[in-house]
């Protein structure tokens, strides 16, 4: 994590010495808010004051009350932002996923409210990640899940389903993936699925199917055959 004049964070403890208390998380909240300094949203005022009873910033000229959690997940929240922030850095940084009811003894908040700001972050996650496109080198291949069932496997084996899967690279170290469900493995659906999630211009490195030929017009791809043994 790394943001301003916020070093990069590698671990918990870190994290928890960088927002210690209420005050160090509104500070940041203030820092991305207003990176240049408070400016009033309705005037652009830039003089204000806090109200710290409300924890609200007013303008000195127009009146307005700003809050450094307003358009965000916490907005309008009563559970200190101390526990949503510990709740975010543990979602994002736990690949196995997070127990609600120990993040909840974690950060000393009920198991119901911990349960609803999971929910608000997952949200944001999967909005964030909707946005978001890979680029540079690629790898890209697909796969099957599903119920185990007998008879043929691979490609075109029946009660599993196909899924595209894409990983960026950088050193020829993993950066990051994405993971698309297919109804089928064609172009039409390659050309779809990678259009929503890589930029155009990207190298993609591929096996040596049909389809990714096709459905890759527009990128630099790089399809190896594989030779049979």
């Amino acid at each position: 994590m790394r943001d301003g004049g916020y070093k990069k964070i590698a671990d918990f403890t870190q994290f928890i010495e960088a927002f210690p208390d209420e005050e160090a998380c509104r500070a940041y909240l203030f820092s991305r808010r207003w990176p240049n300094g408070f400016a009033c949203p309705r005037c652009g005022g830039r003089k204000h004051y806090y109200v710290s009873t409300r924890d609200l910033h007013e303008c000195a000229y127009c009146r307005y009350q700003a809050s450094v959690t307003a358009g965000t997940i916490m907005e309008k929240t009563h559970t200190p932002l101390k526990a949503w922030f510990w709740l975010i850095f543990l979602m994002a940084n736990q690949k196995t996923g997070v127990s609600t009811i120990g993040a909840a003894k974690m950060v000393g908040i009920t198991y119901k409210r911990a349960w609803f700001i999971s929910h608000k972050i997952r949200a944001a996650m999967r909005d964030r990640d909707s946005h978001y496109k890979l680029i540079g080198l690629i790898e890209l291949d697909e796969s099957y899940f599903g119920a185990k069932k007998g008879g043929k496997r691979g490609r075109g084996a029946e009660g599993k389903r196909p899924v595209l899967v894409g990983v960026s690279l950088a050193e020829d170290r993993p950066v990051h993936a994405f993971m698309q469900v297919l109804e089928r493995v064609n172009h039409l659906e390659i050309s779809s699925g990678v259009r929503q999630t890589i930029e155009l211009g990207s190298s993609v490195k591929t096996d040596g199917l049909g389809s990714y030929k096709k459905g890759l017009k527009g990128f630099d791809h790089e399809p190896i055959v594989l030779g049979v043994l």
